[in-house]
């Protein structure tokens, strides 16, 4: 999320006063930024169940949140995210087995895929 980094430029605000100078431009740091406790806890769940099952398959049902910069680091630590599929079919889920580890995202799932990975157990 954004306040994780420990040498990025919101790290250096908070080290400096909440704020970033440069010339006669101030950035000041809002007391409350980031992402809401819903998202933080989604992208947290996905990070901690690549811990739990490194040897599984993790798959989300889509980007996990909106954030290009988080779901390609899913992708980097091999979580594999069913992109949206503008075609009739549908997103294909049958590359999914037994066993391999299904995480929705932030923003939740359709009730057809809750309805078939319910059936699926």
């Amino acid at each position: 999320g954004v306040g994780y980094s420990l040498s990025g430029l919101v790290a250096q605000m908070r080290d400096n006063d909440m704020q970033w100078q440069q010339g006669e431009v101030t950035v000041k740091l809002a007391k409350a930024y980031g992402y809401c406790w819903g998202v933080e806890r989604a992208v947290r769940m996905a990070y901690e169940a690549r811990i739990a099952n490194p040897d599984k398959k993790l798959y989300i049902t889509n980007e996990i949140i909106h954030n290009p910069e988080v779901n390609q680091r899913l992708r980097e630590l091999n979580v594999e995210i069913f992109e949206e599929d503008d075609g009739e079919q549908g997103k294909d889920y049958a590359r999914i087995s037994d066993g391999d580890v299904v995480i929705f995202p932030a923003f939740g799932a359709t009730v057809q895929e809750m309805q078939l990975f319910k059936d699926e157990g």
